[in-house]
């Protein structure tokens, strides 16, 4: 999975990704679409797929447990996972590459990679894409270039994004002033899901917002010039936190590592708040024993679905409970 390597940059950077909306020119969009249409257009997929190594997972019958862990995972939107047209997503082996079907536009594929490299998401999927577009009549303008469902997407219709952990700018109150800024640059900053979600854990998407009039290579290379920054100031703000006053900022970090090591019930919300002291202290080298990506496995699989699915809890009362224990386990302070 993605989020279990630490990749470049990785002490802030979580995540990179790309994402590209395409539409059989044959179908009307989803909004008009019949539910025939949209079994038709999933075959059309599977089809053109054929000799990939992907699996098919419908999502039209699957209960909402198991939408929410691919959604906690990033495979799915929340869009697919509220679809009610036949619906459903191919996964790579590896879970790096998802091709998700009937969500807003008739085929939205995407790559996500561990770490700082849009490059190298960039390349993947547009292989992909390329070889699709072999097979399948997609929707194409001369002027206006790929046409989706929604206007903002029409163009290239790709969105890039990466994950970034900013606790320093988050926790000295800047992040507002560092968001209206870069909004200004046609950079959207959105939270732990994407659009229409709030940050947790301090975890922040930044992605394009054109997608009319530009290149692909130009939106990777606006894209990298704000994260490279991001990346500095973030680092900057950390390192005063820390120089100004190292007592109170070991103190900060020992407090929220001492009580997700020790506790024996957790909630989410309260795990959401402790982790990112706990992250930076990992990456400053105040804690030992757990590297980033540790942080990162931790931060997807402690979510309500994962624990729910993969640790067998009922309810909110388990959750928290199994959340606890697995923590005192990764963390280190698990009774023998």
């Amino acid at each position: 999975m993605w989020y279990k390597s630490n990749g470049k940059d990785g002490d802030i950077v979580i995540s990179s990704r790309i994402r590209l909306a395409r539409n059989l020119k044959e179908f009307r969009f989803c909004g008009k679409m019949t539910a025939d249409e949209a079994n038709a257009i999933i075959e059309k997929t599977k089809n053109a797929l054929d000799g990939r190594k992907f699996k098919f997972i419908n999502l039209s019958n699957m209960d909402k447990t198991d939408k929410l862990l691919m959604l906690e995972q990033h495979l799915i939107s929340r869009e697919l996972a509220e679809s009610r047209l036949p619906s459903g997503v191919f996964t790579d082996k590896d879970n790096e590459i998802s091709v998700m079907v009937n969500e807003e536009d008739h085929i939205r594929m995407q790559c996500i990679t561990g770490g700082y490299d849009l490059d190298g998401a960039y390349e993947k999927l547009n292989a992909l894409d390329t070889s699709l577009e072999e097979k399948l009549d997609f929707a194409f303008d001369e002027n206006y270039g790929y046409l989706t469902k929604c206007p903002t997407n029409t163009g290239t219709g790709m969105r890039a994004s990466v994950m970034l952990h900013l606790p320093g700018l988050a926790i000295t109150g800047n992040i507002n002033n560092v968001i209206a800024a870069v909004n200004k640059l046609g950079i959207a900053v959105r939270g732990l899901y994407g659009e229409g979600s709030k940050s947790a854990a301090c975890i922040y998407q930044v992605s394009n917002q054109v997608t009319l009039g530009i290149t692909e290579e130009e939106t990777l290379e606006n894209l990298k010039n704000v994260v490279d920054m991001l990346i500095e100031k973030e680092r900057q703000v950390t390192k005063a936190l820390y120089d100004n006053n190292p007592l109170q900022f070991k103190d900060k970090v020992g407090r929220a590592y001492a009580t997700l090591a020790g506790a024996y019930i957790m909630t989410n919300d309260e795990f959401m708040k402790l982790i990112p002291y706990v992250r930076m202290g990992v990456n400053m080298g105040i804690i030992d024993g757990v590297d980033s990506a540790a942080i990162n496995s931790l931060i997807i699989e402690l979510s309500p679905a994962h624990v729910s699915k993969l640790m067998g809890a009922s309810n909110a009362a388990q959750r928290d409970e199994k959340r606890a224990s697995k923590l005192r386990e990764v963390l280190g302070k698990e009774e023998k």
